[in-house]
């Protein structure tokens, strides 16, 4: 897998976004290999855990989904709320720029969690986890491939 979208990214172009974007390029190259980024974010975040308060904490299950749309790159992840004894699923949608793919490594900027959803929590809770999140997560964020 690996060799083959090595080989489709070098023939189609190597791309570093910060001198010259093109982003019909990225869209076409990074959907074309989504299953493969998925599981590669899948290794990088799943089962990361993000502490909201002293006896709360967010879980992040695993990538579910991701798009990309030109230079931006839209991730769903399914995410667990631990608060003190109970526990809610949630979903977050993450929004980034696509900074440099190749066919080695992916760069990703100003990752922010985009919305936030938890069944049976209010919307102000929500918003104060999804400031918390957006907090946690890296401003710039390289992933090999």
């Amino acid at each position: 897998m690996k060799n083959l979208l090595s080989t489709i990214l070098i023939l189609f172009v190597s791309l570093n976004l910060h001198a010259n974007v093109n982003c019909p390029a990225v869209e076409t190259l990074g959907n074309a290999s989504m299953e493969y980024i998925r599981l590669e974010l899948n290794e990088k975040i799943a089962q990361k855990v993000i502490r909201t308060g002293a006896r709360s904490h967010i879980l992040i299950e695993e990538v579910k989904n991701l798009e990309f749309k030109g230079c931006r790159l839209d991730v769903l992840v399914d995410l667990s709320l631990r608060k003190y004894l109970s526990i809610k699923k949630g979903k977050a949608h993450i929004r980034s720029t696509v900074t440099h793919l190749d066919g080695r490594k992916i760069c990703l900027m100003s990752a922010k969690v985009h919305r936030l959803h938890f069944a049976d929590v209010t919307r102000f809770t929500e918003r104060i986890l999804k400031f918390l999140s957006t907090l946690v997560m890296p401003p710039h964020t390289c992933f090999d491939l």
